[in-house]
C-alpha cells in the first residue's frame, strides 16, 4: 500500500531500505556518505520471442553510487534507485550485453582478456548472466519440491560485500541476505539486518522512517566497520 500511494515499486523501496540501513551501520551520520550498490534485475521480459524453452533465467547486472545526505529519507533514495534503474535497464543497453558476449565466445581465445577491455569502455557496467534451466525430479516419497530458490554465490570476492536477494512465493516476500564469510564481518551483517528490519516495519506500519541522527541525537555513535 506505502509503494502505492508513493508511487515507486518495492524493489525501489527495499533498496532505499538496504542503502540507508547500510549508511546507518557504516557512515558518519553527520556527512553525506558514498555507498556503492549492484543491482540485479530479470531481464526476459525485454527480450523479443519465446525463451522458455531454452532459458530459465536471464539477469543483468549494474553498478551505481549513491551519495547520502544525513537528512535523506527512505522514499527519496527509492526514487533515486528507481531513476537509476529506468536509465540503465535499457533494451538497447541488455542487446549490446548480448552481443559482447556472443562475440567474446565466438572470436576470442583469451574471452577474458576483451572482457576485461570492453569493461574499462563501458559506462554503464551492465553484466548479463543467463542461470541456466534447471531439470531436477521433483517427487521424493512423501515429500515434494514446490519452487527452487537461486541463491547467488559471493564466497568468490575478495571483498567485504551484503547480497541481499528477494522473492515471492504465494503472496508473501521473502528477503534472503547471505555474504562471504569471514571477510564480510558477521557482526556487521546482523546490526544491518536489524537495521533494515526496523526501517521495513516503520514504512509498513505507515510511519515516517528518521534519519538516525536524529534518533539518536545526544548519544555517542561508533560506526560499524566491513
Amino acid at each position: 500500500k506505502a509503494c502505492k500511494a508513493k508511487e515507486e515499486t518495492l524493489n525501489s523501496l527495499l533498496s532505499g531500505l538496504f542503502l540507508m540501513a547500510t549508511r546507518d551501520v557504516i557512515g558518519d551520520l553527520a556527512e553525506p556518505t558514498s555507498l556503492l550498490m549492484s543491482s540485479a534485475a530479470n531481464v526476459r521480459p525485454k527480450l523479443q520471442g519465446n525463451f522458455a524453452k531454452e532459458v530459465g533465467y536471464y539477469a543483468t547486472g549494474f553498478e551505481s553510487r549513491y551519495t547520502l545526505a544525513p537528512e535523506v529519507s527512505v522514499w527519496q533514495l527509492a526514487r533515486q534507485v528507481s531513476n537509476t534503474v529506468k536509465s540503465k535497464f535499457t533494451s538497447d543497453n541488455i542487446a549490446l550485453g548480448i552481443f559482447l558476449k556472443r562475440f567474446v565466445l565466438l572470436y576470442k581465445k583469451r574471452p577474458q582478456d576483451l572482457l576485461s577491455a570492453i569493461a574499462r569502455f563501458n559506462k554503464t557496467n551492465i553484466h548479463l548472466t543467463n542461470l541456466g534451466r534447471l531439470f531436477m525430479q521433483t517427487d521424493y516419497g512423501n515429500l515434494k519440491v514446490k519452487r527452487l530458490l537461486a541463491l547467488p554465490s559471493v564466497q568468490f570476492m575478495s571483498k567485504p560485500v551484503v547480497c541481499l536477494e528477494t522473492h515471492t512465493f504465494n503472496g508473501s516476500l521473502q528477503l534472503t541476505f547471505s555474504y562471504p564469510s569471514p571477510v564480510t564481518d558477521p557482526a556487521f551483517v546482523q546490526q544491518l539486518i536489524n537495521r533494515f528490519d526496523r526501517l521495513l516495519h516503520e514504512v509498513a506500519s505507515g510511519r515516517e522512517t528518521q534519519p538516525r541522527a536524529q534518533e539518536q541525537e545526544g548519544k555517542h555513535h561508533v560506526p560499524a566497520k566491513l
